[in-house]
């Protein structure tokens, strides 16, 4: 069994569908969902200095928490920045906790690619993809990246 790729996605209908198309093309992957951004630093902490994924995509726009009166209460990067934000927030935190750098990041995303022209993810495995994509387009590029990760394993032995 491969090590799991991580889905964050705040929309239930697209989560499932991703899920179920990429376990039906890519035998052996489990995919393992987070929700909001809240529930993404929370599982993050929990990990210990190994990432336990093999790649991890993305929703750019990520809500904080979903409506609860209980909700916690968002830092204040949070507080001041946008929903836009959310996914940029949690490849940082990501990006923080296995500075490495090894792990792939996938954006899937409405936004244009424009939104993810930052220095910092020049060189960084962060890679977009957007959502008006059929799913042959996205298997293809899944399978790209796969390819790229194992052409460097190979160069590494």
């Amino acid at each position: 069994m491969n090590k799991p790729i991580l889905l964050i996605e705040d929309d239930p209908q697209e989560s499932s569908g991703m899920k179920t198309a990429i376990e039906r093309h890519f035998t052996g992957f489990e995919v393992q969902i987070v929700e909001t951004e809240h529930e993404f630093r929370q599982t993050l902490a929990g990990l210990g200095e190994d990432c336990p994924w093999s790649l991890v995509i993305s929703e750019a726009m990520i809500t904080w928490a979903f409506a609860d009166p209980d909700q916690p209460e968002p830092p204040p990067e949070v507080k001041l920045g946008t929903f836009k934000q959310g996914g940029t927030r949690c490849w940082s935190e990501f990006r923080r906790k296995f500075p490495r750098g090894d792990i792939p990041w996938v954006y899937f995303t409405v936004l244009n690619k424009e939104h993810f022209n930052f220095p910092e993810f020049s060189g960084k495995r962060t890679f977009y993809m957007n959502k008006s994509l059929s799913w042959r387009q996205i298997q293809r590029t899944i399978e790209a990246i796969q390819r790229l990760l194992a052409q460097e394993a190979l160069t590494k032995k």
